[in-house]
């Protein structure tokens, strides 16, 4: 029997057996679902319209994979035991694949600074706060504009519309707040 993804949402279960709330998880994994796929079709565009920035990607992509000509990011050939020390080996080494991709890795970001696909996000501080001599009381809801923060051209420059992912370099993100890029939100839920 073929289940697609809403039907394996529709029948999980929690730990103690009981089904989760369909309302809840159907919701929030179909909204995570929808704004990766959003993230990774923005990314796309966003090499599609810079084949130079695609092309170090590619190359950098074969380079990694070739490196022990396995042919795959995993780096480990498949095993059918499914030891756990052997799960723990591969994911290790797909970490250290993954960061030799350090361009790809500048691109995504760049993509996700440029095209983010969540307009903004709601917290609600737990004390006041002073900002430019104005107090915002405990328990307000502050809305963060992920667009504007992304695209300010105090900290990403006159250029903040150009697809530029030395953006993210080591240094350029050393001179940046760390709250200057939040391509996942930030910060207690």
């Amino acid at each position: 029997m073929y289940l697609d993804f809403l039907d394996i949402l529709l029948t999980a279960k929690e730990e103690d057996g009981n089904c989760l709330s369909k309302e809840d998880t159907v919701y929030v994994e179909v909204d995570t679902f929808l704004f990766e796929v959003c993230a990774i079709f923005w990314i796309l565009y966003s090499l599609a319209k810079h084949p130079d920035h695609q092309k170090k990607c590619q190359e950098e992509i074969d380079r990694v994979v070739s490196e022990k000509n396995l042919g795959n990011l995993n780096g480990i050939k498949k095993n059918t035991t499914g030891s756990f020390s052997l799960i723990r080996e591969r994911e290790k080494e797909r970490e250290r694949k993954r960061d030799k991709l350090e361009y790809l890795t500048k691109c995504i970001k760049e993509g996700m600074r440029l095209h983010y696909p969540v307009p903004g996000i709601l917290r609600i501080n737990q004390s006041s706060i002073t900002v430019n001599n104005h107090v915002i009381p405990a328990r307000s809801t502050i809305v963060i504009h992920i667009y504007s923060l992304h695209h300010n051209a105090e900290v990403w420059g006159e250029d903040h519309m150009k697809f530029k992912p030395e953006r993210f370099t080591k240094e350029n993100m050393e001179k940046r707040d760390s709250f200057a890029f939040c391509p996942f939100s930030a910060g207690p839920r």
